[in-house]
């Protein structure tokens, strides 16, 4: 059995994707349904939010919020050389 190291860090307890906040998650478990870097309008089942992540070596940093600008600050204050969001 493989563990779960997905940690996520937000106003209140929530998986990633569901509210804003901050998630770290294995990047072999991790299915994206757009490219690294890309921040997108998301609407599901009533939620509205912006959301992005990028993948760091084995961990893919996931983040989710009310204001574009602020989810691609956090994407753009990761460690990744050579990384840029696309805007």
């Amino acid at each position: 059995m493989t563990q779960n190291t997905a940690q996520t860090l937000s106003p209140t307890e929530a998986t990633c994707g569901e509210r804003p906040g901050l998630s770290f998650l294995d990047s072999s478990t991790f299915d994206a349904g757009v490219e690294p870097g890309a921040v997108t309008y998301v609407r599901d089942e009533g939620v509205r939010f912006w959301s992005g992540y990028l993948v760091l070596g084995d961990v893919v940093v996931s983040v989710t919020g009310d204001d574009r600008r602020v989810v691609t600050e956090v994407l753009e204050s990761a460690d990744a050389p050579g990384f840029s969001p696309i805007k």
